[in-house]
C-alpha cells in the first residue's frame, strides 16, 4: 500500500503471508515456497488502500501465437540503390604518402650500404 500511495497509481500486490517466501533462495521451481508463490492470487492495491482484481487496473496485451502471413511491405519505404558519398580521399592520400616515405627511406638505406 505504501508504494501505491507514493506513486498515486495502482500497483500489483500479493498476500502478506507469502512475503517470507520471497526472501528465501530457491534451488528449483518445485520447492514449496516457489509453488506457493505461483499459486498465490495477485491483486492490485489502489492508492486509497482498496484491494481490487488485477484485471481492473492492469491491461495485459494479447499474445501473438502464430502468424501465417508475413507482414505486407509498405510502399512508403524507399529502396536505396546507391549510398551517399560521405568519405574523402584524405586517408588514401596519407597511405600513399607514408608508403612513398617508407620506400624512399628504404632506397636511401640500401644506397649507402
Amino acid at each position: 500500500m505504501q508504494l501505491a500511495t507514493i506513486v498515486h497509481q495502482p500497483v500489483p500486490s500479493m498476500p502478506a503471508n507469502l512475503e517470507s517466501n520471497t526472501k528465501l533462495p530457491a534451488k528449483s521451481a518445485t520447492e514449496p515456497q516457489v509453488v506457493a508463490l505461483k499459486k498465490a492470487p495477485v491483486t492490485a492495491q489502489q492508492p486509497t488502500g482498496e484491494e481490487v482484481v488485477i484485471d481492473e487496473v492492469v491491461t495485459i496485451p494479447p499474445k501473438l501465437i502464430a502468424q501465417n502471413v508475413p507482414p505486407a511491405q509498405s510502399n512508403t519505404t524507399q529502396q536505396v540503390t546507391k549510398l551517399p558519398k560521405t568519405a574523402s580521399r584524405l586517408p588514401w592520400a596519407v597511405c600513399v604518402g607514408v608508403a612513398l616515405i617508407a620506400a624512399g627511406s628504404l632506397l636511401r638505406f640500401l644506397a649507402f650500404r
